[in-house]
């Protein structure tokens, strides 16, 4: 599944399991929004509080799934991140330059995550090469370094969500 599939999904946790499975199954993203956005489908009924942090979660492991697509996203350095949409003025904006865009704000906000973890990534690294447990097992041996890889930015901004 996409994370179109994920994040519509999402509306259906704890309501209607078929409804869910309907998403969740759908053979394209197309038919996933589709059927998440049916006004005739009950959603949950905090979705209005939690679509945001959702749309975080599914986002985030988009891009920690596909360095392909996390390298092109920290190429847009700290340039602003527009999602243009003719009808949808919460996730995007219009040519009128009306609308929240708040998936490009949130693209932006896993952009910074990302560029964290690249960070601390190389930090540890650094402090590994000075490190004669993990040197000999050329990888993170110690409880030192152990430790730093289950911290990483994008673990604590995954624990900060709430849905």
């Amino acid at each position: 599944p996409t994370t179109e599939h994920a994040y519509q999904a999402q509306k259906f946790v704890g309501v209607n399991e078929d409804d869910y499975n309907a998403v969740h199954t759908a053979p394209t993203p197309m038919v996933a929004a589709i059927v998440g956005r049916d006004p005739n489908r009950t959603i949950r009924s905090d979705w209005d509080r939690v679509k945001e942090d959702v749309m975080r979660f599914v986002v985030l492991h988009k891009f920690t799934q596909h360095s392909h697509l996390t390298k092109q996203l920290l190429e847009t350095g700290s340039r602003p991140i527009i999602e243009f949409s003719k009808t949808d003025q919460f996730w995007g904006r219009n040519k009128e330059n009306n609308g929240l865009n708040r998936l490009g704000a949130i693209l932006m906000e896993v952009r910074e995550v990302l560029r964290e973890d690249a960070i601390h990534s190389i930090k540890t690294n650094s402090e590994m090469e000075g490190c004669a447990d993990c040197q000999l097992a050329a990888r993170p041996a110690c409880r030192i370094h152990l430790n730093l890889l289950g911290t990483k930015p994008s673990d604590l901004y995954l624990v900060s969500l709430s849905f």
